[in-house]
């Protein structure tokens, strides 16, 4: 049995058609290239310790993502996403950064966005309907109006 990816036909089929690369190959290949960006960025700016301790935090976390690789874990998914809130709110700040720097940083983001990779699944639907909280009841099905037109001793 023949491997897609291999030899030149292989070689065309992906460059035409990108989606038949397996789903974790480019959820890791676009975090790699999130954290490695990240570091580039980091080592061209000038930073307070406070970004660079969140930053450093961030690309750990991201990292560590990676290598576990398991997307289905809602604590990880969690961090993940913590992780690149970080990220994006340390690159809002276009002074702190290289123009080129910042913006492979926010390319890569707006990737890791498209992919849905930290995109919060559905959440589960309950045979009792709305989780909204119950209104106050109406005084008025509670005591109906011919009740209270009816001289009858009110409560």
């Amino acid at each position: 049995m023949r491997r897609v990816g291999s030899g030149a036909a292989g070689a065309l089929l992906l460059a035409v058609f990108p989606c038949l690369l397996p789903a974790a190959s480019t959820r890791t290949e676009l975090l790699r290239r999130l954290e490695g960006d990240v570091g580039r960025a980091m080592s061209n700016a000038s930073l307070s310790e406070g970004q660079i301790r969140k930053l450093t935090q961030a690309r750990g976390t991201i990292s560590a993502s990676v290598s576990r690789r398991k997307g289905s874990d809602r604590y990880e998914r969690n961090l993940l996403q913590s992780a690149i809130n970080d990220v994006q709110s340390a690159f809002k700040n276009k002074k702190a950064f290289r123009a080129e720097d910042r913006k492979a940083v926010l390319d890569d983001l707006e990737q890791v966005k498209k992919a849905g990779i930290v995109a919060e699944p559905r959440a589960k639907q309950s045979g009792r309907g709305s989780t909204s909280p119950r209104p106050f009841p109406n005084p008025r099905t509670r005591y109906p109006r011919r009740l209270l037109l009816s001289g009858a001793p009110s409560v």
